[in-house]
């Protein structure tokens, strides 16, 4: 076992405070982040966490080792950029995208990336919730609303224009409910038919279905507009909206190298 490995381990573990969230992050069994973490303390004559059933914490020897490990770390990833070894970058990387993201698009890009990266494996979960890089073990999330708090950087990426959409010949039968899900503050109450949701997925089915007319995202519709299915226009309304792209990743925390490079094709290939 690897002193590097047990250090790489107890970053991830004194980052998240959590063995199970590290655990998960890493893809290794919590059993095995266990044994690095006491192998790491036995080595260093120092006990680095306090762990009860249910809380981690960093005893003050440990907050000071962590923030040298995660400089040297930084450093060895530096190292390694320097001389050319990114095609040699391996290990999973976990990203979070919304369901609204066009899932053509995202297969698209995701694996151009991994023909540049064949040692990079993805795991990726489709999900509109806040994302919670610590419970979740994600590394990076693509969102459009609700990008995330303080503790995160939420990068601006790109804004996509708002439309208005409806099934083909039906974008001005006032008959039909007009639903409005990039709207925050906007009461989601449709006469007729009584569903209430601000999934942009959810609402295009709806749309597609011939059930509402709604305001929504340019990107998420344009292949259906292509065919001849939806028919779109601009108003007045949807002319002053726009939705944006955010990438979000932690604050403050070491970031992998093979996160480091799928964080900058994302930025290349995303931003406008």
């Amino acid at each position: 076992m690897s002193q590097l490995a047990n250090i790489e381990t107890f970053v991830e573990v004194g980052q998240r405070l959590s063995f199970a969230a590290a655990a998960r992050r890493l893809g290794l069994p919590a059993s095995t982040v266990t044994t690095r973490i006491k192998t790491l303390e036995q080595e260093l004559g120092a006990r680095l966490l306090d762990r009860t059933t249910r809380t981690v914490s960093l005893t003050d020897e440990g907050t000071r080792f962590l923030e040298h490990c995660k400089r040297a770390l930084e450093s060895l990833d530096d190292a390694r950029q320097s001389v050319g070894v990114a095609q040699r970058a391996s290990g999973t990387v976990r990203l979070s995208v919304p369901t609204a993201f066009p899932s053509h698009k995202l297969a698209e890009l995701l694996s151009d990336f991994l023909v540049s990266y064949p040692e990079i494996d993805l795991q990726v979960d489709v999900s509109d919730r806040t994302v919670s890089f610590v419970a979740d073990g994600a590394d990076l999330a693509l969102r459009g609303r609700d990008p995330g708090n303080q503790a995160v950087i939420a990068r601006l990426l790109s804004r996509t224009p708002i439309r208005l959409f409806a099934r083909a010949g039906g974008l001005y039968d006032e008959t039909l409910p007009m639903h409005r899900p990039t709207q925050r503050d906007y009461p989601q109450d449709f006469d007729g038919v009584r569903i209430r949701t601000r999934s942009m997925a959810l609402t295009l089915s709806l749309v597609l279905q011939g059930r509402i007319r709604a305001q929504l995202p340019e990107s998420l519709c344009a292949e259906y507009v292509a065919d001849g299915v939806l028919d779109t226009a601009d108003t007045d309304e949807t002319r002053r909206q726009s939705l944006a792209l955010y990438l979000v990743y932690p604050e403050g925390q070491h970031m992998p190298f093979r996160v480091q490079l799928l964080k900058k094709y994302l930025i290349e290939q995303l931003s406008a």
